[in-house]
């Protein structure tokens, strides 16, 4: 606890939010400085909670029938899953950098445990395995940790891929040495294969290496494929019993997923019976992390309880195949990426320029953060002259002491105390001068690395932000009470208050927003269908009504075929066009793909050109990242696809308001057949009138959403492709590229990596006649046309269950009530629910009543405070009772705007 006045700090830990007035101590663990935003309002709260008192009310009602029949037991189902699930999509945050840079240390700080991931140290890296950490929604306070061990396919392919690997090595006499200084060949592979025989069957099979060695010796034959057959048999049954003792002995072991349960309320405990599974074992024992696929722990945390979820993962440069590939596959299904390294060395690091560029590219710039991390590790000696004045006054007594000191009549034991307390108080005049000297070029270091790391975008997203936040884990956990090493940075200075205040908005965006729909489509319309159900007569059926219903779901597929061939005409002209403009001679696309093959050539040593090619483009040379040409080469063209995706998108924001405009138009005529129709004789009508609105509000919120998810999808066609791998075209043409640049000019050939590079520029320049056939690019447009048409296609699926949605779950309630009986309910029992529900619906409904106001004054709240991540869009949200007669989906200021 320490006194840091002047900042005004909030309270995310569900506790009522409050100002930070500096005249008390400031707890570091919980105060930060947090914007208030709609979901940390009391009113939202009150607003959820009252929204599950309902569905309480409506469950505990009927919990004493013993039998409810065949369709009101799956409508309350469906009511009691909303109440506990989570209404808004998790958002992953992922960390990316080398070995030892930060990355599970700091994921420890922000979910405020000392340690519960292993941290390296001084660079070295314990993490070998992808753990995602979650919420834990159960209130017992547990941590839970699961271990998922990989599929008994994947385990089986693994141990023939590595035997054979490090059987081949043997026989062409590879030793430990030679694959140690061999920095561009095959180190990854033979030390990775190496690594999985040794640890995997270090029990009994493999105990050392040389027993290894001599099983390969006895192998090294080419004409043994049977004796190795059997071998590898012999070692995938042995993993099968590793894999099946661990789950069927220990306690939490779960066979069918193959999955091991640990959990209990001390991080620590946590930490050690995960070990086993997690980290390098000791000389002798099995490396069962080699074996485990992930690890998903769920956390009492309340950051996390936001929606948010943090992914600890091993450095992508690491030279162990399955260490790097789990990270690149957990970072893929992430939203949001952090990007670390040293502040020493990030601003010369190729490593971060890459990451930075291939991230933006694929996720966005606004889902990119750059941490430096490590911002107090200053170790060199104050050089300034100021400082050194400044040092030597400090070591002067002050004009008090000296006139004690001058004091003739003192005894020795007064002065002994004197001398000692003027040295106390020069040293603490010393250490608080270079502390504050320490901290000056921390922070001036800060603002240059900043403003430095701003050009390592790409020069198309030169205009945007890219978000820096410098950080100190060390420096956090020591002002937290679990740290060691002193600071000179004072608390909120280490930068962890800032990344958490990054996640917790980016957790609470749109929640208020999602809460509402999730109340009235998944509860209010079941509540509404439980009604129909025990209304439900035949002899009241009114066809006229349904067929108004079947009317507008048909128009609203027919008009939506309509869109389809227009959509992809436009997309011919903005972007199969663009294609060719950028690629002719001079053109953009050239400009840049000489400039990426000429930075390869400046910057590549010529040994590990020659790798690259032979190796079609990819290659992950020891202690450095991987190196991908092919997904360079995508990247360097994904502006100028950006470009023209952003153009062909405008043009579909048109046909976004004419389809919204025809479901309104078919809303207000099923709207007026209603009417016409009154009660129906007996039949209320005002529950229908009610799901109408519902879900036509629904609808003018999923339709935005629809066209942004293609959006999303279209930007990133291009990096589909290139994930392909040997099955695009484009794959298939680079490989004919760097298999021709080879053989034209073999290895002893003069200025041989001049040559091929050269080579490899004019066939991607290339723009021939034959040119899909050859050329990587043309073949790149032609995978993406290929796969946009898919998307296209899953595009207008989605728009017709869209435009349809309103007029299907319209139809499905009055089905609910005109259908035949679908239970053998008999009619006393039929009528004795019917007059139960009549006693408990009106206090639920009154209860989603009640949050609806509170929603809505959270609502205005927003508005009137412009929050941050507020939605001001009105179309994701209930229109308003006197809006429902007369609004247009689209308002004319609205047009103008």
């Amino acid at each position: 606890m320490v006194n840091f006045p002047g900042i005004r700090q909030l309270n995310y830990q569900d506790e009522e939010v409050e100002a930070y007035d500096g005249n008390r101590s400031w707890d570091y663990e919980i105060h930060e400085t947090i914007p208030e935003m709609a979901a940390s309002r009391p009113e939202f709260k009150a607003g959820f909670q009252a929204a599950r008192d309902g569905v309480d009310i409506v469950v505990n009602g009927l919990a004493s029938y013993q039998y409810l029949g065949k369709e009101i037991p799956i409508i309350l189902n469906d009511i009691k899953l909303a109440k506990t699930s989570e209404y808004v999509k998790e958002i992953q945050i992922g960390m990316v950098g080398g070995a030892g840079a930060g990355k599970s240390r700091l994921g420890n700080v922000l979910l405020g445990e000392e340690e519960l991931a292993k941290q390296g140290d001084s660079g070295n890296s314990v993490t070998q395995t992808t753990t995602k950490y979650s919420f834990n929604r159960d209130s017992n306070g547990e941590i839970i940790a699961i271990i998922f061990f990989k599929s008994q396919k994947k385990l089986d392919m693994l141990v023939d891929r590595f035997f054979r690997v490090y059987l081949g090595f043997k026989r062409s006499g590879v030793t430990d040495d030679g694959a140690e200084n061999d920095d561009n060949g095959g180190y990854s592979d033979y030390h990775t294969s190496q690594s999985f025989l040794l640890e995997v069957f270090a029990q009994g099979v493999f105990p050392a290496h040389d027993i290894l060695d001599r099983a390969m010796d006895q192998l090294i034959s080419p004409n043994n494929e049977c004796a190795i057959e059997a071998y590898i048999i012999k070692l995938q049954q042995y993993v099968r019993g590793l894999i099946s003792s661990q789950l069927s002995k220990r306690p939490g072991g779960y066979l069918p997923d193959r999955s091991l349960r640990i959990n209990g309320l001390d991080p620590d405990l946590i930490r050690e019976e995960c070990k086993l599974y997690t980290e390098i074992p000791l000389a002798g024992a099995t490396g069962f992390w080699q074996l485990v696929d992930r690890v998903e722990t769920y956390l009492p945390s309340t950051l996390l309880s936001r929606g948010l979820a943090i992914v600890d993962c091993p450095g992508l440069i690491d030279y162990h195949t399955l260490r790097r590939q789990a990270a690149e596959v957990a970072l893929k299904k992430c939203d949001l990426i952090f990007v670390l390294a040293s502040i020493r060395r990030i601003i010369d690091s190729p490593e971060v320029r890459q990451y930075v560029r291939s991230y933006t590219a694929i996720k966005g710039l606004a889902n990119v953060v750059v941490v430096p991390t490590m911002i107090d590790d200053i170790n060199e000696e104050p050089r300034s002259a100021d400082m050194v004045d400044n040092i030597k006054k400090a070591g002067q007594p002050s004009d008090e002491m000296k006139k004690k000191l001058s004091n003739k009549n003192m005894t020795s034991k007064e002065f002994n105390r004197l001398k000692m307390q003027l040295a106390k108080a020069v040293k603490d005049d010393l250490e608080e001068a270079e502390g504050e000297f320490d901290r000056a070029k921390i922070m001036l270091r800060n603002k240059i690395v900043k403003a430095r790391l701003q050009n390592i975008l790409p020069e198309a997203l030169q205009d945007g932000q890219l978000n820096v936040i410098p950080t100190s884990s060390r420096a956090y956990q020591y002002h937290a009470g679990f740290g060691t090493k002193a600071t000179c940075l004072r608390p909120g200075e280490d930068g962890i208050a800032t990344l958490r205040r990054l996640l917790y908005i980016r957790g609470q965006q749109g929640r208020l927003q999602q809460l509402q729909r999730h109340i009235d489509i998944r509860i209010r319309i079941p509540l509404i269908s439980l009604r129909m159900v025990l209304e439900k007569n035949i002899a009241e059926r009114q066809d006229s009504v349904l067929a108004a219903v079947d009317e507008a779901t048909t128009a609203c597929a027919n008009y939506m075929l309509d869109f389809e061939e227009g959509i992809i005409d436009t997309f011919k002209i903005d972007v199969q066009n663009g294609v060719k403009k950028n690629l002719r001679p001079g053109g953009p696309w050239c400009v840049e793909l000489t400039n990426l093959v000429m930075k390869e050539w400046n910057q590549t040593h010529a040994n590990t050109i020659t790798v690259v090619i032979r190796k079609h483009g990819f290659h992950t040379p020891r202690g450095k990242a991987t190196m991908d040409w092919n997904l360079d080469i995508i990247t360097a063209l994904k502006p100028g696809l950006d470009t023209m995706v952003e153009k062909f998108h405008m043009r579909l924001m048109a046909v976004e308001q004419k389809i919204a405009e025809l479901v309104k138009r078919q809303v207000t005529d099923l709207r007026a057949r209603f009417r016409e129709s009154g009660n129906l004789g007996s039949i209320n009508m005002e529950p229908i009138h009610v799901a109408l609105k519902i879900c036509y509000t629904e609808f003018l919120a999923k339709l935005p959403e629809t066209f942004q998810s293609f959006r999303a999808s279209a930007s990133k066609v291009a990096f589909d492709v290139g994930e392909q791998g040997p099955e695009s075209r484009f794959a298939t043409n680079m490989r004919a590229i760097y298999a021709g640049a080879m053989s034209a000019f073999p290895p002893g050939t003069p200025r041989a990596t001049s040559r091929r590079f050269h080579h490899i520029l004019d066939q991607l320049l290339s723009n021939g006649g034959r040119a899909v056939r050859t050329n990587p690019i043309m073949a790149l447009r032609a995978d993406v046309f290929e796969r946009f048409n898919t998307i296209v296609h899953d595009l207008m699926r989605e728009l017709i269950k869209v435009s349809q949605s309103p007029f299907e779950c319209i139809r499905s309630i009055l089905q609910n009530r005109f259908d035949d009986l679908d239970d053998d309910l008999d009619e006393v029992t039929r009528q004795k629910i019917k007059d139960r529900l009549a006693q408990i619906l009106p206090d639920a409904e009154h209860k989603f009543d009640i949050a609806k106001e509170y929603l809505d004054k959270v609502r205005q709240w927003e508005v009137e405070n412009n929050a941050p991540g507020a939605t001001q869009d009105k179309s994701a949200t209930m229109i308003d009772d006197d809006e429902w007669e007369t609004a247009p989906v689209f308002k004319e200021e609205d047009d103008e705007e």
